[in-house]
């Protein structure tokens, strides 16, 4: 025997809220290990309040690394990951290759209509009818 001791597995919770994206790393008994943080971009223009998915991937994912490095453990040592997301809206393209579609009427990588936007309610219907669901 080595004497190396094995790895107790961890848990990742991971929170996206609309101003930042939160991760933590945390012991079977609760104990947080560590934490990450980041900021995600909104871009606001009177009653238009839009963000990038795009932006908010790399948020999550700087907040990930971020949890983990603080933790000092491995990504292997992870043995399940909690994800909670604020209610997200993102047009996709008609083209059925799920490339985001930018709001036309904004700029083009903003593509998530942030639930402070008062036209959110009626382009989430507008979405619906047209998606053939």
């Amino acid at each position: 025997m080595t004497g190396t001791r094995k790895q107790s597995p961890v848990f990742l919770g991971v929170d996206v809220g609309t101003g930042s994206a939160r991760a933590g790393v945390f012991a079977p008994d609760g104990r947080m290990l560590g934490t990450g943080k980041h900021d995600i971009r909104i871009w606001r223009d009177g009653v238009m309040a839009e963000q990038s998915s795009d932006d908010i991937w790399n948020a999550v994912a700087i907040a990930v690394k971020q949890a983990l490095t603080a933790s000092a453990l491995p990504p292997a040592a992870v043995a399940g990951i909690g994800f909670d997301a604020t209610c997200s809206l993102v047009g996709l393209s008609q083209d059925h290759t799920h490339k985001p579609e930018p709001n036309r009427r904004s700029r083009p990588q903003y593509h998530r209509l942030d639930g402070s936007t008062r036209r959110r309610s009626g382009r989430a219907h507008q979405c619906h009818r047209t998606s053939g669901a």
